[in-house]
């Protein structure tokens, strides 16, 4: 099973249940949980998946297999070269025949996009020839995009159950927000904070702290606040963006209905190309009648909160002029008096 989603949005909470359903079932767990840091060391995450198993398992294997593979987990001297890569390919094949022969098996890798390479490569060769071999696997990756087969996917044994995680829904959040002791704030305000996070749970209740932090009622108009945890989060993915770009996102952000053409009527030059750099960069997409629509709900909060007043009240004076809505015009003609 593949379980993917964007960082936040409770992989990690549902993969620790399942290893907790399956070990009560008698399975074997091999669990290793990678690092982008660590994504460089080879063989790291074979190590850590097989850290428990004893080397009386090892000793159980064809000499040259035992040998290669002792080597690559780092319990012996050598040094694995590339006339032994068969060999090792081989030595984890049949040291999960020997590991399931009592009880079932299950790799459990939280964040595989960090899996290193070597490792990767050793267990999808593992999962292509695991007919036979009592041996599962459940993974979670960090994704932004909708849909799409996961290269993560050849790490798990056919046939593979590749799973999205949803956001939650506005009464979920309510039930997140009261187990965890939080205030109960008004169904407005919740409805608010889930259109926010998009139904992210950590998203969701780091609003909720900033909050709770901040003490005082806030106005139905006021931006939320938000903690540093999300601000760093969205302006790192702003990075690579121009200046120019970031004040056309501005004000897609103010707008109701932002498309390229309103954004050009409202003085956003090379909105065009802003736009089509958003796209690449994966904040933004086009949807139906050319509108601008942001992926994630939490960039337009933070470009909003982050950008100076000043360049707040132009984006409004400027849409002002440019939208041809009544409602909409009065809405930023308000906002600007």
């Amino acid at each position: 099973m593949l379980l993917s989603g964007p960082p936040g949005i409770g992989k990690s909470t549902l993969l620790a249940g399942l290893a907790d359903v399956l070990e009560g079932e008698g399975r074997r767990l091999l669990r290793c949980s990678p690092t982008e840091s660590e994504r460089g060391l080879p063989f790291l995450g074979l190590i850590d998946l097989l850290a428990e198993v004893g080397d009386q398992v090892l000793d159980e294997l064809p000499p040259m297999e035992r040998s290669v593979l002792r080597t690559t987990l780092r319990r012996g001297n050598g040094q694995v070269g590339g006339h032994d890569l068969l060999s090792l390919r081989m030595a984890v094949r049949d040291l999960f025949r020997v590991l399931c022969a009592d009880a079932p098996a299950v790799l459990v890798i939280d964040d595989a996009q960090w899996l290193d390479p070597s490792s990767a490569e050793l267990l999808a060769f593992v999962a292509r020839r695991a007919t036979g071999i009592a041996v599962s696997a459940i993974a979670t990756v960090r994704t932004e995009a909708k849909g799409g087969r996961r290269a993560e996917a050849e790490l798990c044994p056919p046939p593979v159950l590749e799973l999205r995680v949803p956001p939650m829904t506005v009464n979920e959040l309510i039930g997140l927000f009261h187990e965890h002791g939080g205030p109960r704030w008004t169904r407005p305000m919740l409805t608010r904070i889930h259109q926010i996070s998009g139904g992210n749970p950590f998203v969701a209740v780091e609003l909720g702290r900033a909050l709770i932090d901040r003490g005082q009622p806030l106005d139905p108009a006021e931006p939320l606040p938000l903690p540093d945890s999300l601000r760093e989060l969205v302006l790192g993915r702003l990075g690579s963006l121009s200046a120019a770009a970031e004040r056309t996102l501005l004000t897609v952000s103010a707008a109701e209905r932002p498309t390229v053409q309103l954004l050009r009527r409202a003085g956003c030059e090379g909105a065009a190309d802003a736009v089509a750099a958003a796209v690449r960069a994966g904040l933004v997409e086009l949807a139906a009648g050319d509108v601008v629509r942001f992926v994630d709900p939490l960039v337009p909060e933070v470009i909003y909160a982050e950008a100076a007043p000043e360049l707040r009240l132009q984006a409004h004076s400027a849409l002002a002029e440019a939208v041809a809505d009544p409602v909409e015009q009065a809405r930023h003609l308000a906002l600007v008096a």
